[in-house]
């Protein structure tokens, strides 16, 4: 299992506030798989709700010749709520063939409010996706605590996807690694950049209300003398011994800093962690869920 993942939202559509290029060609995605490939990372993260992503992921892997050795992730899309059962294992099929893969690594709930449903209904999908060698296992994607604590709870869940950088530390405080540990599940890390916005220089008009939080962290990035990327992906590798992080890139160019940044020491961060711990102190929810930023 590599520590990194690959993010691949922005394959199938404009993705994330710091996106400057859009959405990459396939000449592109399949140079940016290939790059992942030989760099040793193997696990691959996607959701039939990013636009054209399976698509021109499953051709990439076609074209390297790996559909049978990489590992990948997908999420059930959101219009699929309560569908029948027969419709959602049809969709799961659909990805497969998409995907171009035999088998997944996980199939992921994309909300994590479904879970709630878990025993009257997206159970006993799971577990005939399951029988039938579809995927290896059962995951959901969350945003809150509260859903994190239920996922930890169905044994049929074993990965769980949240978000997790140095302004939403609650996967932290909540001691999720600690407890994902100790339950047999595998945590995947996303937004550790926060959708891009802690690497920017000039923060957009829609999150502008959170400008005391990022001048605090580029404050402390400035006195440390480390790049806001660095510190920010270090923070996260630092604080993540037994995840996964989900790297949501634009280039190979950027996949090799980040393969870079994975491999250089952490001592900087690690002797400032108390100064970075309490980077996210009184930051509110409307910062670290991007889904309220337009709100």
């Amino acid at each position: 299992m590599t520590k990194l993942c690959l993010g691949t939202a922005q394959f199938g559509m404009n993705y994330g506030v710091a996106n400057k290029k859009g959405q990459p060609s396939q000449a592109e995605v399949n140079e940016m798989v290939q790059s992942a490939w030989e760099s040793g990372i193997d696990l691959f993260d996607t959701a039939q709700a990013y636009g054209s992503s399976e698509i021109v992921l499953g051709k990439a892997f076609e074209v390297l010749g790996i559909s049978d050795r990489v590992k990948v992730i997908t999420k059930l899309s959101p219009e699929l709520e309560k569908r029948p059962e027969t419709l959602i294992i049809k969709s799961v099929r659909r990805s497969l063939a998409n995907l171009r893969v035999p088998k997944l690594f996980s199939l992921m709930l994309h909300r994590g409010e479904w879970l709630s449903d878990w025993e009257k209904y997206y159970g006993s999908v799971f577990r005939k996706v399951i029988a039938e060698g579809m995927t290896e296992s059962a995951g959901v994607s969350i945003y809150t605590l509260e859903e994190f604590d239920r996922a930890l709870e169905i044994p049929e869940i074993l990965t769980i996807q949240m978000p997790f950088n140095v302004l939403d530390q609650r996967a932290r405080v909540h001691g999720c690694f600690e407890k994902a540990r100790t339950a047999g599940k595998l945590l995947f890390l996303r937004s550790i950049y926060l959708q891009g916005a802690l690497t920017l220089e000039n923060i957009p008009e829609k999150i502008k209300f959170g400008l005391p939080h990022f001048k605090r962290f580029e404050d402390l990035s400035l006195r440390l003398g480390i790049s806001k990327k660095e510190l920010a992906f270090q923070f996260a590798l630092e604080n993540s011994s037994n995840a996964v992080l989900v790297l949501g890139l634009e280039s190979t160019l950027q996949l090799s800093e980040n393969v870079k940044l994975a491999a250089q020491d952490r001592w900087v961060v690690q002797k400032n962690l108390s100064e970075l711990y309490q980077l996210s102190e009184n930051v509110p929810e409307k910062l670290i869920n991007p889904a309220l930023w337009e709100k």
